[in-house]
């Protein structure tokens, strides 16, 4: 009887130790114990990333061996059984080798999301091809269609004489430069050549957010506030976020609903991108990790 109350009792301590290394919050809902809390440190030292997921849905996981199995029994669960876990993806790119460990005297800010980016970049590479266009308009063309087809004739005459053993391809190739050449030149000092173009850079640190929330058939894709990483070493992860997020549905039911339920809000950020909603959101994340893994060359 004695052994079977100590059982109990490191039950039920080991079940408080897994509450007490996990507190994960997304806009008030709450994480259960999750069977995966992966993270990683890219190879170059700039990023890293976090994946919480309540249950494993990996191929290897629980769930996908006892679908297999009724698979093979030739069943398939009810829809009800399916595992409906709460998830939370993170990264940052800090955009330079950031210092690890992080510790709370050092904690880092970082207030421009991935998204933002995306859209900063698209603004720039329209800006540099409006660029080129206007180039392309000044450039003066004229002649060069009728050059081009007095350079194909000739450059046929000079191929058939050599098909004919009547000039070597050495100097056929010689001639073929010599006629091409003064239309290379024209082109080369045109503006369109000359117009110089950049390629968009930043050096911001970016973070990228989505919180699956399967029980709602939604997921949530914060864009714009700040994340407060206040503590990241190989063991556990200690971060908040504040900001706004938009919210969209993940179900096939809505999806196709000619009355398009999901499509309530326009965010503003992309032509006509139509969400279910849009508002003020918080994340709290202090956790130990199952899995951590540090790809730094």
């Amino acid at each position: 009887m004695r052994t079977i109350v100590n059982i109990a009792v490191l039950l039920l301590c080991a079940k408080a130790s897994i509450y007490a290394q996990q507190n994960v919050s997304y806009n008030g809902k709450t994480f259960k114990p999750a069977e995966v809390i992966e993270t990683q440190i890219g190879n170059t030292g700039e990023t890293f990333s976090l994946y919480i997921s309540e249950i494993d849905m990996s191929p290897n996981g629980a769930w996908a061996k006892r679908l297999n199995a009724l698979r093979r029994l030739g069943k398939e669960p009810h829809p009800d059984e399916r595992p409906r876990p709460l998830s939370l993806n993170l990264s940052v790119d800090f955009k330079r080798a950031f210092k690890f460990p992080i510790t709370p005297k050092d904690s880092v800010y970082v207030s421009f999301s991935s998204i933002k980016e995306g859209i900063e970049e698209e603004s720039f590479n329209k800006v540099e091809m409006n660029k080129m266009n206007v180039s392309m308009a000044n450039t003066d063309i004229s002649g060069l269609k009728d050059q081009k087809v007095a350079i194909e004739q000739e450059a046929q005459r000079i191929s058939k004489l050599m098909q004919e053993g009547k000039l070597s391809p050495d100097e056929a190739m010689k001639q073929i430069e010599a006629l091409t050449q003064p239309m290379i030149d024209k082109l080369d000092s045109s503006a369109m050549m000359n117009q110089e173009t950049s390629e968009y850079k930043n050096n911001k640190p970016t973070y990228s957010l989505l919180f699956g929330d399967s029980p709602s058939n939604a997921q949530s894709t914060p864009y714009e506030g700040t994340l407060h990483i206040v503590e990241f070493n190989s063991k556990r992860l200690v971060a908040y976020f504040t900001g706004v997020h938009y919210v969209e549905c993940t179900d096939v039911s809505r999806a196709n609903d000619v009355s398009k339920p999901c499509e309530k809000v326009e965010t503003g950020l992309y032509p006509e991108h139509k969400v279910l909603r849009i508002e003020n959101t918080s994340i709290k994340i202090n956790t130990v990790f199952t899995d951590f893994l540090d790809n730094r060359n």
